[in-house]
């Protein structure tokens, strides 16, 4: 997907006290997400209305995806994907 290497690049809020990196990428109307756990903890990521499109280290549920630690998913919103 050209949404994956093109479009506009929006990183969150990085601290190093903090245990999850995450940034979104936008193009054309399209936007992905991408969490990367690097705390000791599960972390928690609601879905809304998104659907992974890969992910290492996650257990995958209707109400979210918890990412293990070491772990990251990468997010597509999708207006009608059932998620």
């Amino acid at each position: 997907q050209k949404l994956l290497s093109h479009g506009k690049l929006v990183w969150s809020d990085v601290r190093d006290d903090e245990s999850v990196v995450g940034f979104k990428r936008i193009l054309d109307g399209q936007e992905i997400l991408a969490y990367f756990n690097q705390g000791n903890q599960v972390l928690e990521i609601p879905k809304d209305g998104r659907h992974a499109l890969f992910s290492h280290l996650t257990d995958i549920k209707e109400s979210g995806i918890a990412i293990q630690p070491k772990g990251f998913a990468v997010l597509e919103k999708k207006e009608s994907c059932g998620c």
